[in-house]
């Protein structure tokens, strides 16, 4: 359950969940409103405030900041919504190489690491194709992960006033999400 009090990044990992999970069969009509008298959405209603959040991501963000997003909360479940952190993940490596200055795809390898993606090479292979030490590459990759989790707070905190909806809370805010 959503309360007043979540941050940006509960808000954010709620919806992008909701993305990745399959609609169940309805046994009445999807589009009436719900029957209970509680006050809670229904299941489609909550994928409604879900994409409405989305949506705000898109429009609210700037570029590298609605990829880190993306990359950071898709849940990658499908063959699309893999290929879209993917996309996102080479979108921010991008964006810090041109203030970091390592080699390209050894970027995308840390951010891709640093998004919980699976990753083709090892450390070591690294090490070897670059012709580093795995101490420098970890140091590399230290430098990396502190930069994103630096340009994630920034970003968390850029979208927090768009989700909160100026001093009110938006309905869904106190509703029921499971």
């Amino acid at each position: 359950m959503l309360r007043p009090h979540d941050t940006a990044e509960e808000v954010l990992r709620w919806a992008f969940s909701l993305e990745a999970r399959i609609v169940p069969p309805a046994k009445r009509d999807p589009f009436r409103s719900s029957p209970c008298t509680d006050g809670a959405l229904s299941f489609l209603e909550r994928r409604a405030e879900a994409a409405l959040i989305r949506a705000k991501v898109d429009r609210y963000s700037r570029a590298p900041q609605r990829d880190l997003l993306y990359a950071v909360y898709t849940v990658p479940v499908g063959q699309t919504l893999q290929q879209r952190k993917s996309q996102c993940c080479t979108v921010v490596a991008d964006f810090l190489n041109a203030d970091l200055h390592k080699p390209r795809w050894w970027m995308v390898h840390s951010v891709r690491t640093w998004c919980r993606c699976p990753t083709v090479h090892t450390r070591e292979w690294w090490a070897t194709h670059l012709g580093v030490s795995t101490r420098t590459l970890q140091r590399w990759q230290s430098v990396t992960h502190d930069r994103l989790d630096d340009l994630l707070v920034a970003a968390n905190g850029g979208i927090e006033p768009f989700l909160m909806n100026g001093k009110r809370c938006p309905p869904w805010w106190t509703q029921q999400t499971s």
